[in-house]
């Protein structure tokens, strides 16, 4: 009887020894991971320019006479590297392929920045 008991004692301290070792396992895994998360969280957060305002979307009316650029020159601003480059984001937008074939009435979306919902073009 009293060996049964010593091996059941010894068996159920091996049992919570192990459960142990596998919630250090678990904290130490959970606390590289989070840590790991926060860092990159601050470096890619570090890497990104800062912009100022929150980039919007808008529908335009083409009026006669409009070409991309005279849109472009309206609503592109510093955030674009270039006109062209804030014409291809209207192109891919629009899915427009041919960029001289803007018809008037027609309406694009158009991307701007702003610093808030007052700020609507």
């Amino acid at each position: 009887m009293r060996e049964e008991r010593t091996s059941y004692n010894i068996r159920s301290r091996r049992r919570r020894r192990i459960r142990r070792q596998k919630m250090a396992a678990a904290w130490t895994l959970a606390f590289f991971l989070f840590s790991g998360l926060f860092v990159f969280g601050i470096t890619a957060r570090a890497s990104v320019p800062a912009q100022k305002g929150q980039k919007y979307f808008t529908s335009v009316l083409v009026m006669p006479g409009d070409t991309l650029s005279s849109i472009a020159a309206r609503y592109a601003d510093g955030h674009y590297a270039s006109r062209e480059a804030y014409i291809e984001e209207v192109c891919e937008t629009n899915h427009i392929r041919n960029r001289d074939s803007i018809d008037a009435g027609a309406y694009l979306i158009v991307p701007y920045y702003g610093s808030g919902r007052e700020d609507n073009r």
